[in-house]
């Protein structure tokens, strides 16, 4: 089964109806700017990406209940342009929106326009909590007169304003300022899926942090990013694995390693052929199984994973992502993973506890 077409509005609404009735809590959408050169363009990898803001808005009538998660970068939009769309959706929407904050030029730093272009990644941060900061004024109503050291701002936003006071934040930095940016402004933290050890250490000190802003620790929720694929067997899994391992292309791979970055970046030029077998092998492995944490398996097992998960401590949620984007996938999780779970006591549908959004 292949992903549908990412151009055909009918199947984002699909897709969100059915994981709205399932117990889905929200739907997150990512944002891109750069196709990543001709190579991955050509092979239809992140390319074509419709702007979440607007899928957003499409979604908003054809759901009821579910959250609507959109990524807006403040390299490109000005905090008032950020207010603006965000009130907008959340006031549609019955107070059903949430943002995704993203300091960064996603992976197409020559789109970011000066001065944020040359800001390093500290004072990136620096502008977005000055940026939050007049945001969060904006969406109560209140009058601005803002001079920061990166902005500076002067009015009030026109109705309609955010029905929730704010509309729920999500981040995922990890840096110092990333989880001191956090600390003060979000309510969902993306972590890794790595070991409980490594899970404590990445978040050693968030305690203290969320203290000297007077907020505690239940304020900030940890979610972890989790590959899915669900079937009755093992073998099913394997042949999806391998399927999916067959779509990988190496100079597609390289072209976006040059593009995007990543540890590689600096030095790929210079790489032997050895070395370049090896970073295509990790990568061909994790475009089958991810990058953060696994669901891939029976039910039982997908189920057993999540548990034990949550029997940790370790996270509050679990964002499912579905190589394969089709309402089928979210029906197999569904009708075949999520009663496990509420055997468990882990998981209760929605509509039963009174709706988070």
């Amino acid at each position: 089964m292949l992903s549908p077409n990412v151009l055909d509005l009918k199947n984002h609404i699909e897709f969100a109806q059915t994981a709205e009735e399932i117990g889905i809590e929200y739907l997150f959408m990512a944002e891109g700017y750069d196709p990543g050169g001709p190579l991955v363009r050509a092979a239809s990898v992140f390319d074509p990406w419709l702007y979440n803001p607007i899928i957003a808005a499409m979604l908003i009538p054809a759901t009821k209940r579910i959250g609507l998660v959109t990524t807006m970068h403040f390299s490109y939009f000005a905090p008032i342009v950020i207010a603006r769309l965000g009130a907008n959706l959340d006031a549609m929407s019955g107070g059903r929106w949430g943002i995704n904050m993203v300091t960064g030029p996603s992976n197409a730093p020559g789109l970011v326009p000066e001065p944020m272009r040359s800001l390093s990644h500290d004072a990136r941060y620096d502008y977005a909590t000055e940026a939050m900061d007049v945001i969060l004024k904006l969406w109560r109503g209140e009058h601005v007169d803002y001079h920061g050291k990166y902005i500076e701002l002067k009015g009030q936003l026109i109705d309609p304003l955010p029905v929730q006071q704010p509309p729920g934040i999500v981040s995922a930095g990890h840096s110092g300022a990333g989880r001191s940016f956090a600390a003060k402004f979000a309510d969902y933290l993306f972590t890794t899926g790595g070991t409980k050890e490594q899970h404590d250490l990445e978040h050693e000190g968030l305690t203290d942090l969320l203290a000297s802003y007077g907020r505690s620790p239940s304020d900030l929720k940890y979610q972890v990013r989790a590959t899915t694929y669900v079937r009755d067997t093992q073998a099913e899994v394997d042949e999806f694995v391998e399927r999916m391992e067959s779509y990988f292309d190496p100079k597609v791979h390289e072209s976006m390693v040059l593009q995007y970055g990543g540890e590689h970046q600096g030095k790929l030029k210079e790489m032997e052929q050895k070395q370049l077998d090896k970073m295509n092998a990790e990568a061909r492995r994790r475009s089958a199984t991810g990058m953060d944490f696994n669901l891939q398996g029976t039910p039982q097992h997908v189920a057993d994973k999540i548990i034990d998960f949550y029997r940790q401590g370790r996270v509050q949620g679990i964002a499912l992502v579905f190589q394969d984007w089709h309402p089928t996938e979210l029906r197999q999780f569904g009708d075949k993973v999520m009663p496990l779970l509420k055997e468990e006591g882990i998981w209760v549908h929605p509509r039963e506890r009174g709706y988070s959004w």
